[in-house]
């Protein structure tokens, strides 16, 4: 039996499937925290849409896969199960029960929260959209990742969603090959709306890319219909570049958290 607990805490960075309103399947990666010993996502503001999304998904899966970034006690792990969303604009909650785990696993927050005096001047990063994975239901762990050309396959099986780690033989491809890296064959229905990710960080997480291939399955074959982000870690950026990004996440997390306030 996988250890819930062990695993997440090992893992610097899982995988999220999810159904998404228009029936097809979204992925993404972030940092996976535990609040006792519930799976949490902790969003900035600026990532609303994406923790409503989550939130209103039937059926969310968490991924823990990536050797790449493991810490010791990791294994693999796949979870299913529901998103329920707790909105923290002040983050209080998030700094008395998530603050430190994430601070142990995510570098680019040891440089807004990581003393007093910073979280006073990052209010805005402070405060949190706090996503517990609950009535949660083991799936079968995938076989570990150990580089970024392999993927993680989350598909539609029909009242919930599957997921597993691939091989890839084409990420350009518009009818992409792939097959389990644990050996056996995918069980997923044909014509299932599936969603590939692909996902890649520098060593101090500051530079992320990602690449969804959204679409159908045909045994093993992703026809692909919709392609978002990127293969390729984007270029170190310039102290401007930085400053830029940095006050444009500021505005947009304030601004969030301001129309939060407002709606009570």
């Amino acid at each position: 039996m996988v250890d819930v607990t062990a695993a997440c805490q090992g893992a610097v960075l899982a995988e999220v499937g999810w159904r998404r309103a228009d029936g097809s399947v979204g992925a993404v990666a972030r940092v996976p925290l535990l609040d006792d010993g519930v799976p949490v996502l902790a969003l900035t503001y600026d990532e609303r849409a994406l923790a409503e999304e989550l939130a209103a998904s039937p059926s969310v899966v968490l991924v823990v896969s990536d050797a790449q970034w493991a810490l010791r006690g990791w294994e693999p792990l796949a979870i299913e199960g529901r998103a329920a969303l707790h909105h923290d604009p002040d983050g209080e909650a998030f700094e008395a029960t998530l603050v430190e785990d994430e601070l142990r696993k995510h570098p680019p927050s040891r440089l807004r929260v990581d003393s007093l005096l910073q979280r006073r001047e990052h209010w805005w990063y402070l405060g949190r959209l706090l996503l517990r994975l609950e009535r949660r239901r083991l799936l079968p762990a995938p076989a570990a990742r150990t580089s970024p050309e392999e993927g993680v396959l989350v598909w539609d099986a029909g009242e919930a969603l599957a997921v597993d780690t691939v091989a890839v033989d084409a990420w350009d491809a518009t009818t992409v090959r792939v097959g389990s890296l644990g050996g056996g064959a995918l069980a997923a229905p044909r014509g299932a709306a599936a969603c590939l990710l692909r996902h890649e960080a520098s060593p101090d997480l500051e530079r992320r890319a990602e690449l969804q291939l959204r679409g159908t399955l045909d045994g093993d074959r992703l026809a692909v219909t919709e392609r978002r982000g990127a293969a390729a870690l984007p270029a170190v950026p310039g102290w401007w570049q930085r400053l830029r990004a940095e006050k444009r996440r500021e505005r947009e997390c304030s601004r969030a958290i301001r129309r939060a306030d407002r709606a009570g």
